[in-house]
């Protein structure tokens, strides 16, 4: 029944996006669940057509270090599940939380955004009262023994991912972000990367009342569910 529900899910976003006011689609794939390297491409939904089209070009990524892992939460997901330092990027379909970074708000960005400074971290010990939350030490009480620090040239403009962020499970990963790569053949910690120009093209482009999704797996699972719910090509 999980499962169903699920696929109804799937279906939902392709058929039925003006009801839901998904409106906006981030599609990453990389060849197998072990590559470091994929591409990311983006799509409205055009009410006229009754279709999704593509909204920019198609644009080059990185992922985890170690490949994907499927978000266990996730009811077609088998293992290996993303855990907390696995270097390995979520698979699954996740919403998007707040956009940050070291530099002032971009212009024509309606995003929310975040400027960071050395006081923000992430935390990623799971025995905080702030797991997986943005922090800045200068305004709460530090309760953790492990973080990460924000305020770093990959972060000069980011994307949080909200992965485990509702009732977040303890050791299943925190602290998941689009943000900036070293080079197009450097893996990360577990967050997918891109050039600046690109993380700032996306950025500009997303639409708070379009309600953006990001979908990120293996491109044959990605191909399996498009055929089968008429997901973008």
């Amino acid at each position: 029944m999980r499962k169903l529900v699920f696929l109804l899910q799937i279906w939902s976003i392709t058929v039925q996006a003006q009801t839901l006011d998904t409106q906006q689609l981030l599609v990453v794939t990389t060849p197998t669940l072990t590559s470091v390297t994929g591409t990311l491409r983006t799509y409205e939904w055009k009410q006229i057509q009754h279709q999704w089209k593509q909204a920019r070009p198609p644009q080059a990524i990185v992922v985890g270090k170690n490949g994907l892992a499927w978000d266990r939460k996730h009811p077609l997901a088998s293992p290996p599940h993303k855990q907390e330092s696995d270097e390995k990027a979520p698979a699954g379909i996740f919403r998007l939380g707040t956009a940050f970074g070291t530099e002032p708000k971009p212009a024509a960005l309606h995003w929310p955004y975040v400027q960071t400074n050395r006081s923000c971290f992430c935390v990623d010990d799971a025995r905080s009262r702030h797991y997986n939350q943005l922090v800045h030490t200068d305004s709460v009480r530090k309760d953790w023994t492990s973080a990460e620090r924000l305020f770093i040239p990959d972060y000069k403009y980011g994307l949080v991912l909200a992965y485990n962020t509702d009732s977040p499970q303890a050791g299943a990963g925190s602290c998941i972000f689009m943000h900036l790569w070293e080079n197009p053949t450097h893996g990360t910690a577990g967050c997918t990367a891109m050039t600046e120009t690109d993380m700032l093209s996306l950025l500009r482009w997303l639409d708070p009342a379009k309600k953006p999704l990001l979908i990120q797996m293996p491109e044959p699972d990605y191909d399996r569910l498009k055929r089968l719910y008429a997901l973008p090509e």
